[in-house]
């Protein structure tokens, strides 16, 4: 494989580069690198098993973290510096912490509910050989989480609050983290505007929420079993100056459509989409970013324009 800069792999990836055809076969694999926070752990639960061949995302741990502001936030539109010394200054005052996994209250008028202000993160935490318990690199998400709260008038967690809720998440369902290889816990903490506001406007107070689930490959097969794209020609993610660099919760439910098409229609398990301008540059799949092997052995990635989410996956294949 050829040897890049970090600028040198990211660049624009035509699709007529990649040959004639508008499908791409493509692996799914889990970077397990790198890995930091280990947690001493009891082993799985004898249900683990029975749990994992369960449909993918149906089976929930029984222990959530929620966490509420009690403060009304007034997000700075100015430095980014000021979001973050004042979204830290309203998260220390929050109340909450470990409870059952459960429904949870909030207002009509919340603004999650009605305008869709509201981020979430997805991250894993794995068991090692040893009987260990890693997560990947929380703190790139908890940094990534911040830069969306920004961007979406939200308070941003502090990096050391972010990450020690989700540690106490992984902590209190330590049993449903599955033995090393046969899959992970999956972790979804969101921030999410639960304060009632009517008008359109940001919430006045927010919440921290962190749930789990035991999973094992997201697609059909086992995690490093390949998959097959649709490349996408009707539909877009996101276009310049929009949302589609952040994890804003918005961004999905209008791939759902094209994404079921191109299972019914094409027999495809996702789809690849493309810029929205020329309607020619790859940009990331509905579920995750993309690499291209080239013939002549070089990786490449689409660059970050602001219509491509940072991967933590990305970024570290690349660093």
């Amino acid at each position: 494989m050829a040897t890049q800069t970090r600028e040198q792999a990211q660049t624009n990836v035509d699709r007529d580069t990649l040959g004639a055809g508008a499908n791409l076969h493509v692996a799914a694999g889990v970077v397990s690198s790198s890995l930091k926070r280990t947690l001493r752990a009891p082993p799985p639960s004898r249900d683990i098993k029975a749990l994992l061949a369960k449909p993918w995302g149906q089976v929930f741990a029984p222990s959530m973290c929620h966490y509420e502001t009690t403060e009304r936030y007034d997000a700075p539109v100015g430095d980014d510096e000021d979001a973050l010394e004042e979204g830290a200054a309203v998260w220390a005052t929050a109340t909450g912490g470990v409870m059952a996994y459960g429904p949870l209250q909030v207002s009509p008028a919340a603004g999650v509910l009605n305008y869709g202000q509201g981020l979430f993160e997805g991250m894993k935490a794995y068991r090692t050989p040893d009987g260990r318990i890693a997560i990947f690199r929380p703190e790139e998400n908890a940094k990534r989480a911040q830069e969306g709260c920004r961007r979406l008038c939200m308070p941003p967690p502090p990096v050391k609050f972010f990450v020690d809720a989700v540690k106490r998440c992984v902590a209190a369902n330590a049993s449903h983290v599955p033995p090393h290889g046969m899959g992970t816990l999956y972790l979804r903490p969101m921030v999410l505007g639960t304060g009632a506001q009517l008008g359109l406007f940001p919430a006045p107070t927010y919440s921290l929420v962190i749930y789990a689930s035991p999973v094992g490959s997201y697609f059909r097969g086992k995690q490093a079993d390949p998959i097959d794209l649709h490349v996408e020609t009707r539909f877009h993610r996101a276009c310049s100056g929009g949302s589609g660099g952040v994890k804003a919760i918005g961004n999905y439910a209008p791939t759902l459509l094209p994404q079921k098409k191109a299972k019914k229609e094409a027999g495809k398990d996702n789809c690849l989409y493309l810029d929205s301008v020329e309607n020619r540059y790859i940009e990331e799949v509905g579920t995750c970013n993309i690499f291209v092997v080239a013939k002549d052995g070089t990786v490449r990635t689409p660059s970050l324009t602001g219509t491509i989410l940072s991967g933590i996956t990305r970024m570290s294949i690349i660093q």
